[in-house]
């Protein structure tokens, strides 16, 4: 009997392996963009190398196996409904363990807001297959259950009428050690608020930490400690009144000390460049960033680097 169920395995798999083609229609898309965004989605999120578009038909030809039709027939289906889900819609392609959900967005709407949150979300949430769909103002991913806990959770967090709120730490699954976190932000222009995300990136040392402006909110992930110094160095660069000198230790034994200074109202930018320069010549060290929103220094180095620091701003504020 043995043999028998091989060969009745071997023939399973090869019906499973075996391709064909099949045409999908799309009679709601607007656009050739918005077909080709369907056919980009359908390829990478499927994992089918043979998709195109025929936007003269509005058609989607398709070439796979059994799974891959039934997933690229779904999605073709789901994002080109015009009536929008409530809530997410989730498929699973057999027998990978991953999820497929499409998500459609309630208050993010413009294709510029939506690619920003795709960039931002793909990057905190460690998924890689994640992708707009912009006139159904729509996002489609794939991911392990794991990544699709921190995607619920950053978009639950974002797709929020505007200002969003500085949430709680969220430890995402499967990343120990790791924690998202979305700071709101009052004050700046997108301009500002860029340059907010520059500082604190380098002062924190974290690398994914992302502006949203439509949103006038920062998310980020990283180690508790990383997101403690960003929420910090944000916290201080972002009020309306600050009081100098302000100081955040650190448990990094390299460049265990932020110091942020404040120069003043009437320090003039090119004054403000100045000075970073001559603290950072003069201490050696290398994490040092003028933010012209409060005519502040940020600085992280060591101990006997920020008193160095304080004697460089001491003698110039002298000169002033």
């Amino acid at each position: 009997m043995a043999p028998r169920f091989l060969i009745a395995a071997v023939f399973a798999v090869a019906a499973s392996a075996q391709t064909s083609d099949r045409t999908f229609y799309t009679p709601h898309v607007q656009s050739p963009a918005d077909l080709t965004s369907i056919v980009n989605a359908v390829r990478s999120v499927g994992d089918i190398q043979q998709v195109t578009g025929d936007f003269s038909k509005k058609a989607i030809n398709v070439t796979g196996n059994t799974a891959q039709l039934s997933f690229a027939d779904w999605a073709t289906h789901e994002l080109d409904n015009p009536t929008r889900s409530p809530s997410p819609r989730e498929y699973r392609i057999a027998p990978d363990p991953s999820i497929v959900r499409i998500y459609y967005l309630t208050y993010i709407k413009t294709p510029q807001d939506i690619q920003a949150i795709c960039n931002a979300i793909r990057s905190v949430a460690d998924v890689q297959r994640f992708f707009p769909y912009n006139t159904a103002a729509a996002i489609i991913s794939r991911g392990s259950a794991d990544q699709m806990a921190a995607v619920d959770w950053a978009l639950h967090e974002l797709d929020q009428p505007a200002p969003a709120k500085t949430s709680p730490d969220f430890p995402p699954p499967g990343l120990p050690g790791r924690v998202l976190k979305v700071f709101a932000v009052k004050n700046g222009s997108p301009q500002q608020l860029q340059e907010l995300v520059n500082v604190t990136r380098s002062i924190a040392d974290i690398q994914r930490l992302f502006p949203l402006n439509f949103q006038h909110a920062i998310i980020a992930q990283g180690t508790t400690e990383e997101i403690a110094v960003a929420g910090w160095t944000i916290q201080q660069l972002d009020s309306a009144a600050p009081t100098p000198p302000l100081e955040y230790r650190t448990t990094d034994k390299f460049n265990p000390v932020v110091r942020i200074a404040f120069l003043g109202d009437t320090v003039t930018p090119q004054a403000l460049m100045e000075t970073a320069v001559a603290v950072r010549t003069a201490t050696r060290m290398q994490r040092v960033f003028a933010n012209n929103l409060h005519n502040a220094i940020a600085m992280r180095g060591t101990a006997d680097q920020i008193s160095r620091a304080d004697l460089v701003l001491k003698e110039r504020a002298a000169l002033q």
